[in-house]
């Protein structure tokens, strides 16, 4: 999926997720994502990331969390090994 398509898709999910008047039209989570089998650190390399980007447009806390736990909410559905180590 071209980038511009993925920034869609999440915003719309993200937007859908909060209560928004938004309709998400992609797929669900597994489908979209149990073929790039994602592991558990690299899960974790996203949700830094968002934290980061979350930081870096001065998003307040209340909101961070919303969000965190919106994205959260899909973990189970994404991540297909456990961390190793």
């Amino acid at each position: 999926m071209p980038p511009a398509g993925f920034k869609y898709l999440v915003t719309e999910m993200l937007c859908w997720a909060a209560g928004g008047p938004q309709k998400y039209t992609g797929r669900d989570m597994e489908a979209s994502h149990r073929h790039l089998a994602i592991t558990e650190a690299e899960w974790q390399a996203f949700m830094d990331d968002l934290q980061q980007t979350l930081d870096r447009f001065s998003v307040p806390q209340p909101e961070q969390e919303e969000v965190k736990a919106i994205v959260e909410s899909t973990r189970d559905a994404v991540v297909v090994a456990p961390l190793q180590g």
